[in-house]
């Protein structure tokens, strides 16, 4: 078995002879969401290239990325390979037989094998070469065998140790540019932005302007004159209280048998006029009864209607 081997290649042929290696993809699988799982598949190899570039730590039985040093090889549930943080876990756990060219998962029983050269998701390949996990097969077995190779022939003069440095100070300046590319497009992005919005703010503005101009002025309604305060009413003198008129004194004349069959009676024209038509006329000298009180009872009478009349 390999022990603890520093920055190596994994080596595999296409049916043409073409070397293929083993190769990490840079963008996670369910992108744009981050979810840190990164595809695991086979592609032409490129020396020197940093998603191709593997560790092996024998003690911890786990398969480190040189681009993502703190992710290692997962054996997924439908099969497939992806990087994935290291937990320590039975999907995580592989060994490299050097001497039989197999990479598998000591849990599973399955080997790291060749497949198809099919489309692969967010790697960036228009065409690649899909890898499984599968039971060790003796009918493919040329799919199933893997080459180790140092990284360290392909830069002269430096051990594989040196190289696996190189490669970590070559991502890591990578991705500091693209991380500065990355500001640089969202500052761009922002001036953009707000540029577009001032446009829109000064068009909108000379169009207000346009239309404030275009517009006649409104009407200005007319002032009313201020009413000037009502004289106060002048104060209404009291009525007077209705005075009674003066009741003519009846004088006491010998009375007269009389038969009244209409009287008119006017109050306030200081007179009462009668007409009175006589049918009956007695002795001028007889003199009429007296009541109780000394009165003559015509005289009485004529008295309380003119009470009640004056009343």
């Amino acid at each position: 078995m390999l022990g603890d081997k520093q920055c190596f290649y994994i080596i595999d042929k296409a049916n043409d002879g073409t070397e293929l290696a083993l190769t990490v993809a840079k963008t996670d699988k369910y992108a744009p969401k981050n979810t840190g799982v990164f595809n695991v598949y086979s592609d032409i190899h490129a020396p020197g290239a940093v998603t191709q570039m593997w560790r092996y730590s024998a003690e911890e039985k786990a398969i480190y990325s040189a681009y993502f040093p703190d992710k290692v090889i997962s054996e997924g549930s439908n099969a497939n390979l992806f990087m994935y943080p290291q937990k320590d876990i039975k999907n995580q756990k592989f060994q490299i037989d050097s001497t039989n060219a197999k990479v598998y998962n000591e849990f599973t029983d399955h080997s790291v094998t060749l497949g198809k050269q099919e489309s692969q998701d967010n790697t960036g390949d228009a065409m690649a070469w899909n890898v499984i996990m599968a039971q060790t097969s003796v009918i493919f077995p040329e799919k199933q065998r893997w080459a180790f190779k140092d990284c360290a022939p392909n830069t002269p003069g430096q051990t594989p140790t040196a190289n696996w440095q190189v490669a970590q100070a070559q991502k890591e300046a990578l991705e500091m540019a693209k991380t500065q590319s990355e500001i640089a497009d969202q500052v761009r992005k922002i001036q953009a932005q707000a540029q577009a919005s001032l446009n829109e703010a000064s068009e909108a503005l000379t169009k207000k302007a346009a239309v404030a101009v275009q517009a006649p002025p409104a009407p200005v309604a007319p002032v009313a004159p201020a009413k000037a305060p009502e004289a106060p009413a002048a104060l209404a003198a009291p009525a007077a209280a209705p005075v009674a008129a003066p009741v003519a004194p009846v004088a006491l004349e010998p009375v007269k048998a009389v038969v009244e069959k209409k009287t008119t009676i006017k109050v306030g024209n200081d007179d009462v006029d009668d007409e009175v038509e006589e049918e009956k006329e007695e002795d001028d000298t007889q003199t009429q009864h007296r009541d109780e009180s000394g009165e003559v009872p015509t005289v009485v009478a004529a008295k309380n209607l003119i009470a009640k009349l004056t009343a």
